[in-house]
C-alpha cells in the first residue's frame, strides 16, 4: 500500500497487489520460476489468486533474482517487463504523491 496526504489533508491510499493478483503467474515467471513451482504453488494455495500472489511475492523477497532488487524501482522494473504498463503507471503515480523514491 502507498499512503499519502491530498491537498485537502485526506489521506490517499493506494492498493497495488489488488491490481497484481490476477497476474501472479506472469509474474511467477517474469522472476524465474518454473512451470512446477508456479503448479506447486496453485494447488497449495488452492488457486487463490491473492495467496498465490503473496507466495510468488514470498520468493521475491526470499531470492531476488539480479535484475529485481527488492524495493520499489524492482517491483516497478518486474511489472514493467511483464507488460503491466497500467499498474506501473498508477504506481508511480502513487509513488511520486507519496514522495517515496
Amino acid at each position: 500500500m502507498v499512503k499519502w496526504t491530498n491537498e485537502q489533508g485526506q489521506t490517499q491510499r493506494y492498493y497495488p497487489m489488488e491490481k497484481m493478483e490476477g497476474k501472479w503467474q506472469d509474474i511467477g515467471e517474469q522472476l524465474g520460476l518454473e512451470f512446477s513451482q508456479l503448479q506447486s504453488i496453485s494447488t497449495e494455495n488452492q488457486k487463490n489468486a491473492a495467496a498465490c500472489f503473496r507466495a510468488v511475492l514470498g520468493k521475491w523477497f526470499e531470492d531476488p533474482p539480479p535484475g529485481y532488487p527488492t524495493t520499489w524501482g524492482g517491483l516497478l522494473e518486474l511489472l514493467e517487463d511483464c507488460k503491466l504498463t497500467e499498474i506501473v503507471s498508477d504506481l508511480k503515480d502513487a509513488l511520486v504523491k507519496a514522495n517515496v523514491s
